[in-house]
């Protein structure tokens, strides 16, 4: 029976401050290497087109950044463009909150909602929008059930938000409701 003997700890290489060095064998990688790529299904997406879908993409981001421990605010705000379109990523980083590394993800954040006034969760929808979905009605028509189920969705869609909000009553869904059906 061979008794080995401890193998001797070598020191860490020091630095010119005399703190040890990384090993050289660390992988550095960025914060969010993990997070999908653009092109995959998995990935948050924004249409400038929708703006009310702003709040969604940025709690779909959120909880990419969670799942992947991105915690540090500029990283999170690179992260927020890396889903975007080319324009739509120029303009976010217009923003003050954007270029002030002193300026945390939520304000960045709240600073790109001041960007879209219709991504409010007060203002999703408006009395004029309920109005140009009964005109469009009025002048295509109603063809077939397909056109009705659409027209009745996106009728019930609005018109349901602003009796929430108590900008439209009952009987004015009711009444304009038979309006998009008049050829």
């Amino acid at each position: 029976m061979t008794v080995q003997a401890p193998m001797p700890q070598v020191p860490a290489p020091l630095n010119q401050y005399n703190s040890p060095l990384p090993p050289t064998n660390a992988n550095p990688r960025m914060a969010f290497a993990n997070l999908p790529a653009r092109s995959e299904h998995a990935a948050p997406s924004f249409d400038n087109s929708q703006p009310e879908e702003l709040q969604r993409y940025f709690m779909d981001l959120e909880v990419l950044l969670a799942q992947n421990n991105v915690i540090a605010n500029q990283e999170q705000k690179q992260a927020v463009l890396k889903y975007l379109k080319i324009r739509t990523k120029s303009l976010w980083k217009m923003t003050k909150a954007w270029s002030d590394q002193t300026k945390t993800y939520d304000k960045f954040k709240a600073e790109v909602g001041k960007l879209y006034p219709g991504a409010s969760s007060d203002q999703t929808y408006m009395i004029q929008d309920l109005d140009m979905v009964i005109r469009h009605y009025m002048c295509i028509g109603i063809l077939n059930n397909l056109d009705l189920e659409e027209y009745y969705q996106w009728f019930l869609l609005i018109s349901r938000y602003l009796i929430g909000k108590n900008r439209l009553s009952m009987q004015e869904q009711l009444r304009s409701f038979f309006w998009g059906l008049q050829p």
